[in-house]
């Protein structure tokens, strides 16, 4: 809600610049207190940035187009995190360099950068696409059409731009936008096939090096064998994310990528020598599904407003599992872990499960949408039938009435619509 007052291009660089500031501030605190007190305040800083990102994305491109941009944003993210893990041993070695822990280091030089970073982001980042100034009005309207069009049908292409204009400035009021959120029975769903995923993501990402260790690595060798899985899971979630938007479907890939990881999962549980295997196959399975996962809930939202708060409510709902998933690997578990490893593959599945609950609702949904537009287009042609008599004219009039009704529909419930037919 916030991205849509202030706008993405300041937005999304003041809470980057408010969190490396937060960042370098936790490096200089002097009590565990103060290092607590800040950590909750970089929380509060940075949650706003991965739910704003991939709000914008679907406010650029087309759903067909959305799940490899997602994968984009979302494989540079954790591409950042498997190369901190070296910057991080390089930045330790500064222990007692000004008086200061090489872990203070680490904190600060990483925050001054995500400062940086953060300034010319101001300049760099796009505004909405209405208001972005390297499009011309020509280029802003054709895009904004295509989105329309992509959204709520190209039937708009039969009404004038003054009857488009009026039925989508129709916009709802915040109550009605919360009320239709929180009564959405899907969201819950995907807020258990985020948990099936966000669990084994970080208990992968801030556990790994550690099980690394265990298997008899030494720690900086450990970081550094963390490296070709991320590099391998990337590579793979680009590739899944591109023949997804082609074919234009989500769940199949999704349930691919579920296998994987249970796959990956029963090996480590089962297999102690062969944990890093296991992991690695996990992790192959969980980084194609995570912006699968994101890209399939919001191509399933309508309106605008409504997909900004409820991808909002999911992400944030669905993180909780990296405060479930950073707890599984236990120290006392060393050195095989099963305890970690199962409760992931039980998070998996109960995912896999929510994500299969969800498939059957969405298709037996379009199937009951698919019979009443039948059953609604064939009254307007039978209405058409009764007016023919009276010219052709009379016949445009109840096709024109026809579809704006249609619009105005879509316009007010959005993904409630009979009109609206769900991605699967």
């Amino acid at each position: 809600m916030l991205l849509k007052l202030l706008r993405p291009n300041i937005w999304l660089p003041l809470i980057t610049l408010c969190s490396g500031a937060v960042t370098v501030g936790m490096g200089l605190t002097d009590n565990a207190g103060g290092l607590i007190a800040a950590r909750l305040v970089l929380g509060m800083t940075e949650c706003g940035l991965f739910p704003g990102v991939a709000y914008v994305i679907t406010l650029w491109y087309r759903k067909e187009e959305a799940q490899f941009r997602q994968a984009l944003f979302f494989c540079a993210a954790s591409m950042a995190g498997a190369f901190a893990g070296a910057l991080a041993v390089g930045l330790a070695k500064m222990d007692g360099v000004g008086g200061l822990a090489g872990w203070r280091w680490i904190l600060i030089v990483e925050g001054l950068l995500t400062v940086v970073v953060a300034i010319a982001a101001f300049w760099v980042v796009l505004d909405n696409p209405s208001r972005t100034t390297f499009l011309d009005e020509e280029e802003k309207e054709f895009l904004l059409h295509r989105l329309s069009a992509d959204e709520f049908g190209a039937e708009e292409l039969l009404l004038t731009p003054e009857e488009q204009e009026h039925i989508h400035a129709t916009t709802l009021t915040t109550a009605q936008v919360f009320r239709q959120v929180f009564t959405d029975y899907h969201l819950p769903l995907h807020i258990l096939v985020f948990w099936g995923i966000s669990c084994p993501l970080y208990s992968i990402s801030l556990c790994l090096p550690t099980i690394i260790v265990e298997m008899g690595y030494p720690k900086i060798q450990a970081n550094f064998l963390t490296i070709p899985i991320y590099i391998s899971a990337c590579l793979l979630s680009l590739f899944v994310a591109f023949f997804s938007d082609r074919l234009g479907v989500r769940a199949p890939f999704l349930a691919g990528s579920y296998a994987t990881m249970i796959l990956g999962f029963l090996i480590a549980a089962v297999a102690p020598k062969a944990a890093y295997a296991g992991v690695f196959i996990a992790a192959c399975g969980v980084y194609p599904a995570f912006p699968g996962m994101i890209t399939w809930c919001s191509n399933n939202l309508a309106s605008s407003r409504k997909r900004g708060v409820a991808m909002a409510v999911v992400i944030g709902m669905g993180s909780f599992g990296g405060g479930m998933g950073a707890n599984f690997y236990r120290q006392r578990d060393a050195p095989r872990y099963v305890l970690g490893h199962c409760l992931n593959l039980g998070f998996v599945t109960m995912g896999a499960a929510a994500g299969a609950v969800l498939y059957l609702r969405y298709v037996l949904e379009n199937r009951r949408r698919g019979e009443e537009r039948s059953r609604r287009e064939a009254a307007v042609e039978r209405e058409v039938e009764r007016v023919r008599k009276d010219g052709r004219e009379a016949e445009e009039r109840v096709r024109h009435q026809f579809l704006v009704g249609k619009e105005e529909e879509l316009a007010r419930k959005g993904d409630r619509s009979v009109w609206f037919r769900y991605m699967l």
